[in-house]
């Protein structure tokens, strides 16, 4: 008997010893527990019915623990919808096996959160259903952007609800540099700057950078700004401009970001604000053809005094404010043609001439703010061609933008001047040091 019971703790050692192997485990839940039944019966036979007062041995059974696989958890699929033109989000539910009543439903319940009507073309819709019920529609999220959604999904008692879903995104520093070979707006596209950004840029240091005459090729440039980018590491979107290095032949020019009491602005690495009272070049890429002073009119023949500069560009290029503002005429005349006069504080007026329109909203009295749109280069009034006339004048005497030395319109002082100067630091270690990502 003792050397039965002893067989027993073998085989049962052994198929223990078997589990571990991978083609065995995967029938151990079914033979084992019932080996284990068998023998423990054939013990008790073999060793007949005890007497009452018999004492009986203890057969010592190894316990064993076996994870039986478990059925396969259903999936949940996706279907990305791009929304076209004239297609409306009711139309795109029911395309998705909802009856009209449920697309009704949902369409609503998204409307707690944003007008259906508002749809666009080209804005996705994510379908989801599950594998093992593949016919009906689990959830949807219709997407704003990279940062937000609404996702409808349905209740336990097939109703639907909507919920307003925003994503966090993680601004990382950038870095682009490149050197000047026609003008820092083609460097600057070559060196994978958007348009946005280069906008801001040139606006900045437009206050103390003549582009036709400050910019030479070999002149380079540095730029920091900020990526943004989702959970799953995907760049979505680039971000604010950090910090910027312009390096003239004479002399290099640095501006920061900065958030202070008057919020977000750009200082000097002094802590001066880069924005003055007035831009020295209210327009972007033009070519300068004709500066301050006297010369011989091109139509009219006669010597006279230049009271501005002027800009050659394309018919239809935007023309901004040269700061903030009011304007205190739009007019329509023989010489200067459709042109707009900005009041300004500190007794400055600008004049812009020969547009070929003004820009939307731009009438007598209304305000401007420096960098607004205010007109388009044409070639209305006595012109050769298509150009903007700019004029400055200060106390009601014309003036010459592209030397008059405008004052700042903020420096930063005491305990901000300190924040500013650590912030500062930390930028212009980015900037100058090595780049945290993708340097051009």
């Amino acid at each position: 008997m003792i050397r039965f019971v002893s067989s027993a703790q073998t085989m049962v050692r052994t198929m223990i010893g078997m589990m571990r192997r991978p083609v065995v485990r995967a029938i151990a839940g079914v033979t084992i527990p019932v080996a284990l039944l068998i023998l423990v019966d054939l013990s008790v036979h073999a060793r007949g019915v005890p007497a009452e007062d018999e004492p009986v041995d203890e057969v010592a059974i190894t316990a064993v623990v076996v994870d039986s696989p478990s059925p396969t958890a259903p999936l949940l699929h996706e279907r990305a919808r791009v929304v076209q033109r004239g297609e409306t989000l009711l139309e795109l539910l029911r395309e998705h096996n909802l009856s009209f009543d449920e697309a009704v439903a949902a369409s609503r319940a998204v409307g707690s959160y944003y007008d259906p009507r508002r749809l666009r073309p080209g804005q996705e819709l994510v379908f989801r259903f599950w594998d093992n019920d593949p016919d009906t529609l689990d959830s949807v999220a219709v997407r704003l952007s990279a940062e937000r959604s609404i996702e409808i999904s349905r209740a336990e008692d097939g109703s639907f609800v909507a919920a307003d879903v925003h994503r966090p995104l993680t601004p990382i520093p950038a870095l682009r540099t490149g050197r000047i070979t026609g003008s820092l707006y083609g460097a600057g596209v070559t060196a994978g700057l958007d348009a946005n950004l280069l906008a801001t840029l040139i606006q900045l240091f437009s206050f103390d950078v003549d582009f036709q005459r400050d910019i030479h090729p070999g002149n380079s440039f540095s730029v920091l700004f900020e990526e943004y980018y989702d959970e799953d590491g995907h760049w979505v979107r680039n971000g604010s401009l950090l910090s910027a290095e312009l390096v003239l032949n004479h002399r290099t020019l640095r501006l920061f970001r900065h958030y202070g009491e008057n919020g977000v602005d750009f200082y000097d690495p002094t802590g001066r604000t880069v924005r003055k009272t007035l831009l020295r070049t209210p327009i972007e890429g033009a070519r300068l053809t004709s500066g301050f002073g006297r010369r011989t009119h091109p139509i009219l023949g006669f010597s006279h005094l230049h009271p501005g500069l002027d800009f050659a560009a394309p018919i239809g290029t935007p023309i901004n404010a040269a700061g903030d503002g009011t304007v205190e005429a739009v007019r329509n005349t023989t010489g200067f043609g459709i042109h707009v006069i900005l009041r300004h504080a500190n007794g400055f007026r600008t004049l812009y001439a020969h547009m070929s329109s003004t820009a939307r909203g731009i009438r007598p009295g209304v305000r401007v703010n420096q960098g607004q749109v205010i007109g388009f280069v044409g070639m209305t009034g006595l012109t050769t061609g298509p150009h903007l006339h700019y004029e400055v004048h200060l106390n009601g005497a014309p003036i010459n933008p592209a030397t008059i030395q405008f004052p700042p319109e903020r420096t930063l002082r005491g305990e901000e001047l300190e924040r500013f100067q650590q912030n500062r630091a930390h930028l212009e270690s980015l900037l100058l040091g090595s780049p945290p990502r993708n340097e051009a």
